[in-house]
């Protein structure tokens, strides 16, 4: 088979390894409830390492532009996110703050320290099953500013379902060219 075969196929041969991200938003006065979740064909472990790698996330999620992590002890770390996102051609920044706890390959729950994205806590699990992992996330977010209130549901939803599935794509595409450990003399 030709070399322009295997690309033309490449993103069948992806799509049946990870299961269509499925996203809800519900609002309840000043919250916005998030909800999204996917089975994806890699370990747990590696679900793990794309969910947590604070560093190079912006090399693979839209609209990310920078992300850096600082433990702060041995199961927390504090990132700082700054980003972009585009509502009817006009495009918004934001940063922000989070504290950060591991439960290693099982949970990640984050809160807002401080920043313009408003307040956010959620919680990540994730669980093996089989040769899969399934990912299920929830968030309470509280807009920080009229604008971000002003978003429609549908436009979150996307967002979700847009950010997930960028996660589970770097997951499949880590599983299919593993990256070798870095040897320290």
């Amino acid at each position: 088979m030709s070399a322009w075969w295997c690309l033309l196929l490449w993103p069948v041969a992806m799509s049946a390894q990870a299961d269509a991200v499925r996203a809800d938003v519900v609002r309840h006065g000043d919250t916005v409830m998030l909800s999204a979740n996917f089975t994806v064909a890699v370990p747990q472990s590696l679900a793990w390492e794309v969910m947590v790698d604070f560093e190079h996330m912006p090399a693979f999620l839209p609209q990310l532009d920078e992300s850096h992590a600082v433990p702060t002890s041995p199961d927390h770390l504090e990132v700082r996110q700054r980003g972009h996102y585009v509502v009817a051609g006009l495009s918004f920044s934001y940063e922000s703050v989070r504290d950060i706890n591991l439960l290693p390959m099982s949970e990640i729950r984050a809160r807002t320290l401080e920043g313009s994205a408003g307040k956010v806590e959620s919680i990540c699990h994730l669980q093996q099953r089989g040769e899969q992992t399934v990912v299920n996330y929830r968030a309470d977010w509280t807009p920080g500013s009229i604008w971000q209130a002003a978003i429609g549901t549908d436009f979150l939803k996307q967002q979700l379902v847009r950010q997930f599935d960028a996660m589970q794509q770097e997951m499949l595409r880590r599983k299919a060219h593993p990256i070798a450990p870095v040897s320290v003399p």
